[in-house]
């Protein structure tokens, strides 16, 4: 499945990302993407979805200790449906080599999402 916002513009996933030092001493950088229940529109294909955060809210999301965690978890909502649109692509995505644009053409089948 191909998806994205109907603008067409870029958004950002709410993560979280942690560094720390194992038991042996080597510093490892970890990170999460933070998911939520799904639209409508994603619920199709799957019953979560990452948390979308919208560009008005990303300064909210990326300083979380200047604001209450009741504010922050409220960004970590299901995206609105009508911003987003998705539709079924060829399975030539599953191989990493396969790097072309053609990739995310719909690909219509009877009974597509």
């Amino acid at each position: 499945m191909y998806i994205r916002l109907r603008s067409g513009k870029p958004f950002g996933f709410a993560g979280l990302y942690n560094p720390w030092t194992s038991p042996e001493g080597k510093r490892i950088c970890t990170c999460a993407i933070i998911t939520t229940a799904s639209n409508e529109l994603l619920a199709r294909v799957h019953d979560r979805m990452p948390a979308i955060i919208p560009k008005d809210k990303q300064d909210l999301w990326l300083n979380p200790g200047e604001f209450a965690p009741d504010i922050l978890s409220g960004l970590l909502q299901p995206y609105p449906l009508e911003k987003m649109e998705m539709h079924e692509v060829s399975s030539k995505v599953n191989f990493s080599k396969y790097d072309y644009p053609d990739a995310i053409k719909p690909v219509f089948r009877e009974n597509s999402v």
